[in-house]
């Protein structure tokens, strides 16, 4: 008996063949894709990206990148030029970052991320990108570095999102 799509495609967003509550909306940012480094990147890739992006938990991660690629037929060749071109980045374990994700994805974090040593290692960029451990020029963020890590950033994010929240008021007239 099947009972889930993650079942029939082999794809989860983590380890436990399951998709934790996982949020079923995912936003792209429009200064990503309209770049001129990502038009030229081959057809594939860019599909890859999107595909990518879609199964991606709420911190922009992937548990298997290689499941993916493989799902929906592309090649590592793919991957590798959006790992070259700066738009995710590779851990030594094996899972994936999708470096532009807090840009578009500004969800409220429930839970822990699963992957927390990795998140560690992430540093996060004026422009909302995760900047890679080592920063060996991987990520081509559209703004500088102000070198805040990711779980201080997100914080103050959720802490403004809160406040501007609380003192908008709606009149009626």
């Amino acid at each position: 008996e099947i009972k889930n799509i993650g079942q029939i495609t082999g794809i989860s967003a983590d380890r436990n063949g399951g998709h934790r509550g996982v949020a079923n909306k995912r936003m792209i940012a429009k200064p990503v894709i309209s770049t001129d480094t990502f038009l030229e990147m081959s057809l594939a890739a860019q599909a890859l990206y999107f595909q990518l992006q879609i199964e991606a938990d709420e911190y922009g991660f992937i548990s298997a990148p290689k499941k993916i690629v493989r799902g929906c037929m592309r090649s590592d060749d793919d991957l590798r030029e959006l790992i070259d071109n700066g738009y995710c980045y590779l851990f030594p374990s094996g899972h994936l970052v999708m470096l532009h994700w807090l840009m578009a994805n500004k969800y409220e974090k429930k839970r822990e991320p699963t992957f927390k040593e990795e998140y560690s290692l992430l540093t996060l960029n004026d422009d909302l990108s995760y900047n890679p451990p080592g920063n060996a020029g991987q990520c081509r963020a559209l703004s500088g570095n102000n070198g805040t890590s990711v779980s201080q950033a997100v914080s103050q994010s959720v802490s403004e999102a809160v406040a501007s929240s609380s003192s908008s008021t709606v009149t009626q007239t």
